[in-house]
């Protein structure tokens, strides 16, 4: 598992102070807002989910093992997601139909083509940047568990996700 000021993600109440530091997840941009806080969350509990049903179900042992192998099937999820959810809601039929983006039904794509370099134009690159963060709004709500939701600006907790750690009230 992984933890953040020795508190586990598996805990079901755990409320961090307004400076709790997210620095040991490994990566700056999980506490730009509260609503990505909350994917990176989420996906590191799948993960860890999905690591100890590994160890259940197969006896293996070796963390590094373990992690990556629930990393595979991380990675395969969010690539579902994007792929089969995400892209048809952003291109039309056309594009994704001109550019094979659509996954099989059953089975999976063996094709692997090292001729092909799979680096990103910039100005690709740049456009889809820009695109993702038209996506963010200005307003996060946060709800207490029992119907009341609380909304926060973001441009008050850009880089201080803390409203989605405050107790339910």
């Amino acid at each position: 598992m992984f933890y953040i000021n020795n508190c586990s993600f598996y805990s079901e109440r755990i409320w961090f102070s307004v400076n709790t530091s997210f620095s040991s997840v490994g990566d700056h941009r999980q506490s730009e807002t509260p609503t990505l806080t909350v994917m990176h969350i989420t996906w590191l509990r799948r993960h860890n989910l999905i690591a100890d049903a590994l160890r259940q179900a197969t006896g293996i042992t070796h963390d590094e093992t373990l992690f990556q192998e629930a990393k595979r099937i991380v990675v395969a999820e969010l690539q579902h997601i994007a792929y089969n959810e995400f892209l048809p809601e952003v291109l039309d039929n056309r594009h994704m139909t001109i550019f094979n983006l659509r996954s099989r039904r059953v089975g999976h794509d063996n094709t692997y083509n090292p001729s092909v370099d799979p680096r990103t134009y910039n100005a690709f690159g740049a456009a889809v940047l820009r695109m993702g963060h038209s996506l963010v709004r200005n307003v996060v709500g946060h709800d207490n568990g029992r119907g009341g939701v609380r909304t926060h600006l973001l441009k008050d907790h850009f880089e201080r996700p803390d409203p989605m750690f405050w107790p339910p009230s």
